[in-house]
């Protein structure tokens, strides 16, 4: 049983990538303008965003929705760098929440 047609499912594609790289707009101006604002951020979710991303490209590719394959890219992108970034500093995003805490609570004193 087929409840759309491959035409139907392509436009809903394009439609729903062009409203990810809008919403990724605000995200990329954020981080541009405030470096440090992906500190805290979730390793893991950026990751797994980066995956499932990956995977609908696969997707796309498999059934011939090139449109969506070229309104994904920026979106990937955007979260292939937001992991970099993550990974890189990993380290160092947690170390300075330690330090962020302990000046916190020496001051609480």
């Amino acid at each position: 049983m087929v409840l759309i047609d491959g035409q139907t499912a392509e436009l809903l594609f394009d439609v729903m990538n062009t409203l990810f790289i809008v919403s990724v707009i605000p995200s990329v101006y954020r981080v541009l303008k405030h470096r440090d604002s992906l500190n805290g951020h979730s390793l893991i979710g950026a990751i797994l965003t980066t995956a499932g991303l990956c995977l609908a490209l696969i997707a796309y590719e498999v059934l011939g929705y090139y449109n969506s394959i070229l309104l994904t890219l920026p979106t990937l992108l955007f979260w292939f760098l937001k992991t970099i970034f993550l990974v890189k500093n990993h380290g160092h995003v947690h170390l300075s929440n330690v330090q962020r805490l302990k000046k916190d609570s020496e001051m609480s004193m």
